[in-house]
């Protein structure tokens, strides 16, 4: 094997290697973009469900705990037949 072909052998791998790290890096951030909107979803749910317990142990009517803890009057009526 003649020395050209081997300094263009190695400079392939290294450009596969290269474009190899991007795409793994590429998928890994990815991914944890999917799995940090996960998270701040769960956490904005947990806060909307924490908002209409709240209003609720005030008295306060299901249209309007709709209205200011962001959820449906379906789910705060769930919420409310689980206390």
């Amino acid at each position: 094997m003649a020395l050209s072909q081997v300094y263009q052998n190695r400079e392939e791998v290294q450009s596969m290697l290269v474009n190899a790290i991007a795409r793994d890096r590429k998928k890994m951030y990815k991914e944890g973009k999917q799995e940090g909107l996960k998270e701040g979803n769960r956490g904005g749910l947990k806060e909307k469900l924490r908002i209409a317990r709240s209003l609720r142990a005030r008295d306060m009517a299901i249209p309007d705990i709709a209205e200011n803890s962001g959820l449906s009057e379906e789910a705060v009526q769930e919420i409310i037949q689980k206390l």
